[in-house]
């Protein structure tokens, strides 16, 4: 029988050779997890905000298959936070987190931290010294499996491979640039539907407000509706009726030394799928390079269009002088 004494802990850490705000999307981006750490064998996804998030998790230990429940919390730096309401079947209870960390001196890069806290469940008939054997033991493998992981992740992004996942039907796409602007910048930028026509492929032109959206019309020929859902810790979720279904599109922002860390998830529906196979210029089909490649486009349009701004405002403020 454990006690509330028997917490233990266990830490892990890594460089990771990416800025902060990429390496911590991917760490909350749970469904992708699949395709850099091999021991998972399935997630569902239950819930997801953005800034809360309940799944599912089928890993392998040992030779057996594990089902772990979890909740998380991403706080406003990007750091998460969790518990396991159904534990991992060694354990009554188990939490912990993921920091991420950058050194001034690296600002392209990202130190990871890896941190739980648990309590084992005590054999029957095993004594205490036994049981605080075991604690050790498992402990020390506790460490490994987590540096484990945190070395697949390091393995990711030094092969620079994009970030790709499924949820419920829908291809998960995500991109990342820096560029130099404010925070302030950004947000002015980004809050408005009306700039999505100059960063954007998919929006060409913005029309009538329809209650708390506009009338848009698409690379498609098609009129949706479409909104700009600002949450915080940066977060700008670009909102689209496209018939009975929602697509969402998100950018999260962060600040970077003089510059802000721009990460761009786009969940693609069947819909648009079905729309590429038509012939189609948008939509899934044609390839998650292309959907890559032209997510990456819009970023650096983004960029441009941030950038004419500055040189605009700098313009006028040098002729008031």
């Amino acid at each position: 029988m454990s006690s509330s004494s028997d917490w233990d802990h266990a830490e892990a850490q890594a460089l990771v050779a990416a800025p902060r705000a990429e390496v911590a999307a991917l760490f909350w981006d749970i469904a992708a997890w699949h395709a850099i750490w091999l021991k998972i064998d399935d997630v569902d996804v239950l819930y997801d905000d953005g800034a809360h998030q309940e799944f599912v998790m089928g890993v392998q230990r040992d030779g057996r298959r594990e089902d772990v429940r979890t909740i998380r919390y991403r706080r406003r730096d990007g750091a998460i936070d969790f518990f396991s309401p159904l534990p991992p079947p060694t354990m009554v209870s188990h939490n912990g987190s993921w920091l991420f960390e950058v050194d001034p001196a690296q600002p392209d890069s990202c130190r990871v931290s890896a941190r739980r806290n648990y309590q084992l469940i005590g054999a029957l008939g095993e004594t205490r010294t036994q049981f605080v054997d075991r604690r050790r033991d498992y402990r020390q493998q506790f460490e490994k499996r987590l540096q484990a992981i945190l070395d697949c992740f390091v393995d990711h992004f030094a092969t620079a491979m994009p970030v790709v996942s499924e949820v419920k039907g829908m291809t998960v796409c995500t991109e990342h640039i820096r560029i130099e602007c404010t925070l302030e910048e950004i947000d002015a930028f980004l809050a408005d539907v009306h700039n999505l026509p100059s960063w954007t492929g998919f929006f060409r032109s913005v029309g009538r407000p329809v209650g708390d959206r506009f009338e848009v019309k698409t690379a498609m020929g098609t009129t949706i509706r479409t909104r700009i859902e600002r949450g915080d810790r940066g977060r700008y979720v670009i909102s689209s009726l496209v018939g009975d279904c929602e697509e969402r599109a998100e950018l999260v922002v962060a600040a970077a030394a003089s510059s802000v860390e721009v990460s761009f998830t786009v969940n693609v529906l069947p819909a648009l799928a079905d729309h590429a196979a038509g012939g189609g210029e948008f939509g899934a089909v044609d390839g998650v390079a292309v959907q890559q490649g032209r997510m990456r486009d819009e970023l650096e349009r983004l960029r441009a269009a941030l950038t004419a701004e500055a040189t605009v405002r700098a313009a006028a403020a040098h002729h008031d002088r």
